[in-house]
């Protein structure tokens, strides 16, 4: 009896395990895309609202595998399921936030940190563009 009840709790624990392993697997980035599960700068398969944009130096030439980190400005707070997305070869990114207030930031080595707000409205994707320039020395 008591093994058969330890089977019944077991089953539903597992299966919830199993899906989460599952979620996260689709999470797995390639070098030339972002880290977010859905993330492509291929706007025929972006959903409905997000923030996409390119990373370039002042010169023009894209900034490639830098983080873009995104920060909640709505009260209350955003939930932001990835810590970050990755830029693509091309400096470009891609981020299917929902529909809020934010403020991305973005740094990469010999960069002063970046950061502008953008607001992400219901069925729209907005673009959020960066330029860095080297630090002073």
């Amino acid at each position: 009896m008591r093994r058969r009840l330890t089977g019944l709790l077991l089953a539903p624990l597992v299966s919830v395990l199993l899906v989460l392993v599952v979620a996260n697997c689709r999470r797995v980035s390639t070098e030339d895309q972002p880290i977010s599960a859905r993330a492509t700068t291929d706007a025929r398969t972006e959903p409905g609202h997000g923030v996409r944009g390119r990373v370039t130096t002042a010169d023009g030439a894209p900034i490639s595998t830098t983080m873009v980190q995104a920060e909640s400005l709505d009260a209350p707070k955003q939930a932001i399921p990835e810590l970050a997305v990755m830029t693509g070869k091309d400096g470009s990114y891609w981020w299917p936030l929902k529909p809020g207030h934010y403020r991305l930031s973005v740094a990469a080595d010999g960069y002063p940190r970046v950061s502008r707000e953008v607001i992400v409205r219901p069925g729209e994707v907005a673009q959020l563009d960066f330029t860095l320039k080297k630090a002073s020395p």
